[in-house]
């Protein structure tokens, strides 16, 4: 054995008088097929004489690479327990798949291998599932097969599916770490800028018919809110460079009402976000995120504005609004929210108004109450795969 690139290396030497007959003449290669030799069972190929020598290396080396073996299983069962739980499963169903892994992979490494892994698995349960389909269309399976095959089958379809839960689990933990890097001070002694969360929560400058549904994180919020008709994110009224921009702006179903202009359509429910960067401490009473938000309920009631799309956003004394500003509660907007009659929430990370004026439920969420609540929601998640 050598030693090469911080791992051992080990050369053998494999003889034959079979290789002998099937050298070329210059003795640096062979002159035999990769493939075995369908009419001659006892010519193998190159392929197959490297894999029965692999068989016997391991066989011969069993002592030296037990241990590595060992280890390396250990490290990777480690990994989808406590790093990535939606690769879990992969080591009951696919052991020898797993054996095949090098050892001394990084944790990048190791994932890009497991997520391999993980399509085969997916693949392969795909294939059995029509298999068994097909059986039962054709009657050529009896009631007891039938039924043992499919306790099989869907138990490897339970578990995929948990795996693809658990990583959607996994990517709610990293969102929320990043929520929490994101509103604390860089070492450089600032804070992000507001369009960090921003990004995070919603991309910008963009709508709900623009962005695949797995690609925001409105829960964060409101798990509620992913389910509404339409999403504006950092888009302008009327579509218009000029023209004001809410941060996230969300329209409920909205309701026909047949002797409306407009195609008598109006919007039930159209909920207003407002986000500010972390820390800010420089409101007064004519600005700050409260009358911000107040400002677009004027216009869009007024009938000024259209959406993103040129439509009209349609509204009338019932549309119920609901305002929210996401900003840290600094003394500058405590003295605001104070003066305004805010009522502070119980955790004082927190306070909410109704505005009969305007029809509107209006709350200030600091961003420390957004991470703990969601923190909240997702706990038994995060528990239950042991990434709390």
């Amino acid at each position: 054995m050598i030693y090469k690139n911080r791992g051992y290396w080990y050369v053998g030497v494999l003889t034959s008088s079979y290789l002998d007959e099937n050298v070329d003449m210059n003795r640096l290669s062979f002159t035999l097929s990769n493939e075995d030799y369908e009419l001659l069972p006892d010519s193998p190929g190159l392929n197959t004489i490297e894999k029965r020598a692999c068989v016997m290396v391991e066989v011969y080396l069993g002592d030296y690479l037990s241990d590595i073996d060992a280890d390396k299983v250990k490290r990777i069962k480690n990994y989808v327990t406590t790093v990535a739980p939606q690769y879990r499963h992969l080591i009951y169903y696919l052991p020898n798949e797993i054996k095949k892994l090098k050892p001394g992979l990084s944790n990048e490494e190791l994932d890009d291998a497991l997520y391999r892994i993980k399509k085969i698995f997916e693949n392969e349960t795909n294939i059995k599932c029509r298999e068994l389909m097909q059986k039962l269309d054709k009657g050529s399976i009896s009631s007891e097969e039938y039924q043992i095959q499919f306790k099989e089958t869907i138990g490897k379809v339970t578990d995929g599916n948990r795996a693809a839960l658990a990583d959607y689990v996994v990517h709610r933990r990293i969102i929320l770490d990043l929520f929490a890097k994101g509103i604390k001070m860089r070492d450089d002694g600032k804070f992000s800028l507001e369009k960090y969360i921003h990004q995070l929560i919603y991309p910008m400058r963009i709508t709900s018919d623009e962005l695949p549904y797995e690609n925001h994180n409105l829960w964060l919020l409101d798990e509620k809110l992913s389910f509404c008709h339409f999403i504006s994110s950092d888009k302008p009224f009327n579509n218009e460079k000029s023209e004001e921009r809410t941060d996230i702006m969300i329209f409920d179903s909205p309701i026909v009402v047949a002797d409306d202009k407009n195609n008598g359509t109006i919007f039930n429910s159209i909920i207003i976000f407002e986000l500010k960067k972390p820390m800010r401490n420089d409101y007064t009473q004519d600005n700050n995120p409260i009358e911000q938000l107040y400002s677009y309920v004027r216009r869009i009631k007024e009938g000024k504005v259209k959406d993103s799309n040129h439509r009209d956003i349609n509204v009338n004394e019932n549309t119920q609004f609901y305002l929210y500003a996401l900003c840290d509660i600094t003394p500058t907007l405590e003295n605001v929210i104070d003066n305004r009659g805010f009522t502070r929430t119980t955790d004082r990370m927190g306070a909410y108004f109704y505005n009969n004026n305007y029809h509107a439920y209006v709350e200030v969420l600091s961003y420390d109450k957004v991470g703990n609540d969601s923190e909240k929601r997702n706990r038994v998640l995060f528990e239950k795969l042991g990434i709390h």
